[in-house]
């Protein structure tokens, strides 16, 4: 029998479904396993390929699912549920119930690693700093709120316009 350091394949196959408006209708693709979502953010923000091991590195990013340059305009007609109301009290509750059991997991290396990473490649030594500190869920999603807002921030900032 083989140890688990000699597998060599992807393991459990799991089935993947790409939603996207970029995403063309009937697109079936490759073989993705867990790692493909890490893949794929390594391959858009350009942070190497193997930065996260063997497996990552064989892993085939979802750039494949995404084979439209310009968004779908169809929809589905989705229709709303019957009797669906949600009182505030319910949302207060579910929101309270989420933050206490976020405040109690604790966050796991890989999850902290990623974000200390991120934080470092955005050259954002206060969000590294907070990523280091973080020991909980709670923590490690307000780091990465910030660092969203960041990739955001920087995604949709103008340029300066080029006098000629």
């Amino acid at each position: 029998m083989s140890s688990f350091r000699e597998l060599s394949g992807l393991g459990v196959r799991v089935p993947a479904v790409v939603v996207s408006p970029f995403t063309g209708p009937g697109t079936l693709n490759d073989v993705f396993d867990h790692t493909s979502v890490a893949r794929t953010i390594m391959s858009c923000f350009g942070l190497g390929k193997d930065g996260l091991g063997n497996r990552t590195a064989r892993a085939n990013d979802l750039s494949s699912a995404i084979n439209l340059t310009v968004p779908r305009a169809d929809r589905p007609s989705i229709p709303s549920p019957e009797n669906m109301t949600v009182s505030v009290t319910q949302k207060t509750f579910a929101l309270g119930k989420w933050l206490m059991h976020a405040s109690e997991k604790p966050i796991t290396e890989l999850h902290k690693s990623a974000l200390i990473g991120i934080a470092r490649r955005l050259d954002r030594q206060d969000l590294v700093a907070k990523a280091q500190d973080a020991t909980s869920v709670f923590d490690a999603e307000a780091v990465a709120i910030k660092l969203e807002a960041e990739l955001w921030k920087r995604r949709n900032a103008t340029s300066p316009a080029v006098s000629s």
